[in-house]
């Protein structure tokens, strides 16, 4: 694993163990939190293979109910010349549209420019800033520049700014029960006060495709990297970690916002990510883009406008799915350290904050040093090979065989911790060893998860989890090492040597662009070969659920592979690990609705393994909306 800031353990934070059966309080977690995209996506490649869904196959759906939000009162603003729009609230929580609803709009009173040109005002104000430097704005600047030289200045390039301060950057994309439907390219909001502009709020929209699509480009300079070497040292860091939560199941991750603030210059930027899990820890590595979304907020330092409450946010507060603080209360790295670490192109660390173990929870920790970045990268090519074993044997390690004791000591002998997490009567006690990573793509190329079940110390079942932490992001870089290490657990490959599985079980999400999971189950030999990668929505007009769930099956669109392992003797089947424990590289929650390949598409099983024989083979699967999972 490569090196990584050590911090010890300065504050505990409760981390609550996910009650399976009675953890629902969210009716709509979503993938990054927030509400999905509005935009449907394409549909498949018509020269693409195509499986339809069983016509019969059904399942009720929940109706959601529409709501308002109360009518938002316009700020106060000084006189101006320029007539000024108002706009009225926008609705949340309506059935789904094809496009967003936002404000509806008065009309306007002096040219403005079309979509085209919008996104290309913006490009160009992001690529420079308008010629100025943080805290101003695209030529604002707060503490400075007065409301009336900010309305004449951007009424000069077309765009309008509504009473609230908010800069019309959007344009109208149809109607929706009976009003026009906007979209926004982007959010930038001007807060004035006695004429002076006070303070600017800027974000990105993340349902705006055409930008979004070009995000790290666009936005690279308010990277982190950049932003450090141009402003120095920042005052304070903040972290707001999402760590658990009861929409965290299959391939939905825990996620990180960090806060890198500058309060003697006005200037606060929030970095989205997602966290790297260990069983001790909680690993932070910035990389732009890995999340599409950044939050930059500019305030006068000269006229004593408070810093943003960066605490706000957070998602879980009071409870126990949520960890924040500053850098000095979760950590023992200074700023000075955080700014010399990431100033550098290429850091080579990774911010790690200590998880505070669940009751009962122990951990056995090495006693010899662990292994180079370069030697754990050479031990995971070397038994990814698995020789001389045969699945179900795994590393040399055989379900209702091998002795715990002797796993634990080979786990130990290459430098990682053991933990034993918590005992079921199905399924044993579960161990978790620390995870190993393949260097290459900073933080990891991949990194490998294993999960042991023991009864009377004899390994019952286990659980290998083959994940790239650069997922869902479009714009991360390709791991340029997975598909050639884990090539002997590639679709063809399996299927090759093992045959026509037994049977083909999908899992997937109603809300659409979220993961799928595609597990080919091998019952007599006790082997489950998981598939996961990321499924989109094809909507009709006012629905809120997609009609279909689009999945691409092919080796370029494998996002992680994971191995389930069970002894002859457990009277646990493996479409019950499928279900139960086999919930991506977290496995927090069992999955509800697990159909069959041709229960969801149509497609049986002898269709299905004759298409994937071939190693180049893609496919698009198009399952029924309603045979997938709700978020809980």
């Amino acid at each position: 694993m490569r090196t990584i800031t050590k911090i010890p353990e300065k504050w505990h934070f409760a981390v609550a163990v996910v009650i399976l059966t009675t953890v629902m309080l969210l009716s709509s977690c979503l993938l990054d939190a927030d509400t999905p995209s509005p935009f449907p996506s394409p549909s498949p490649d018509a020269t693409s293979i195509t499986a339809s869904p069983n016509p019969t196959a059904t399942r009720p759906l929940p109706s959601p109910t529409p709501t308002l939000q109360p009518t938002k009162t316009p700020s106060p603003t000084a006189t101006s010349t320029l007539p000024l729009p108002t706009r009225t609230p926008k609705p949340t929580r309506t059935p789904r549209p094809t496009t967003q609803p936002t404000a509806t709009l008065t009309p306007v009173l002096f040219p403005t420019l079309d979509v085209a040109q919008m996104e290309t005002f913006i490009a160009d104000r992001l690529a420079d800033n308008g010629g100025c430097e943080l805290p101003c704005w695209w030529g604002i600047t707060p503490g400075e520049t007065s409301w009336e030289m900010a309305l004449q200045h951007f009424a000069a390039h077309g765009i309008q700014v509504f009473e609230d301060g908010a800069l019309g950057l959007h344009y109208q994309i149809g109607r929706y029960q009976g009003r026009p439907t906007y979209t926004d390219l982007m959010e930038v909001n001007l807060d004035q006060a006695d004429g002076i502009i006070r303070r600017i709020e800027v974000r990105n929209n993340g349902y705006y495709p055409a930008l979004q699509a070009q995000f790290t480009t666009l936005w690279q300079r308010y990277a982190l990297q950049p932003v450090l070497v141009r402003h120095g040292p920042p005052t304070r860091v903040f972290f707001d970690m999402t760590i658990g939560a009861p929409c965290i199941g299959s391939g939905i991750f825990p996620t990180y916002d960090m806060w890198v603030i500058y309060d003697d210059q006005g200037i606060a930027i929030r970095y989205s990510g997602l966290l790297l899990y260990d069983h001790d820890t909680w690993a932070v590595c910035p990389v732009f883009g890995q999340r599409r979304s950044i939050e930059i907020s500019l305030w006068s330092v000269k006229d004593g406008i408070a810093p943003p409450d960066f605490a706000a946010g957070v998602y879980d507060p009071a409870g126990d799915f949520s960890v924040y603080g500053f850098l000095p209360e979760l950590t023992t790295m200074s700023t000075q350290t955080f700014y010399e670490t990431f100033r550098q192109s290429a850091p080579q660390a990774c911010i790690e904050i200590p998880r505070t173990p669940y009751e009962g929870e122990e951990s056995v920790s090495p006693d010899t040093p662990g292994l180079s970045p370069a030697e754990e990268s050479a031990l995971l090519v070397d038994r990814l090979l698995n020789a001389p074993c045969e699945l179900p044997c795994w590393w040399g390690i055989t379900p209702g065989v091998t002795a715990w004791e002797d796993v634990q000591r080979m786990f130990l002998s290459y430098g990682k911790s053991v933990s034993r997490e918590w005992e079921s009567a199905d399924w044993g006690t579960q161990h978790k060893v620390g995870i190993l990573g393949r260097q290459g793509t900073y933080p990891f190329d991949y990194v490998v998860e294993h999960v042991f079940y023991e009864k009377d110390g004899i390994v019952t079942l286990i659980g290998v989890h083959g994940h790239t932490p650069g997922w869902p992001a479009d714009e991360w870089p390709a791991p340029r090492y997975f598909a050639q290490d884990w090539n002997r657990y590639a679709l063809s490959q399996i299927l090759a040597r093992y045959g026509k599985p037994t049977q083909v079980l999908l899992h997937y999400w109603s809300e659409g662009d979220a993961p799928y999971s595609l597990g080919l189950v091998y019952e007599d030999q006790g082997i489950l070969i998981e598939y996961m990668g990321l499924a989109h929505g094809e909507y009709t007009e006012g629905n809120y659920y997609p009609d279909y769930v689009i999945m691409d099956i092919g080796v370029a669109h494998f996002t992680d592979i994971n191995i389930w392992l069970r002894s002859p003797a457990s009277q646990n089947s493996m479409e019950d690990v499928f279900r139960a424990v086999g919930g991506g590289y977290l496995g927090l929650l069992p999955f509800v609705s697990t159909p069959t390949l041709e229960e969801a598409t149509g497609m049986s099983v002898d269709a299905f393994y004759e298409v994937f024989l071939s190693p180049e083979a893609e496919l698009h699967l198009r399952a029924a909306g309603k045979l997938g999972d709700y978020y809980p």
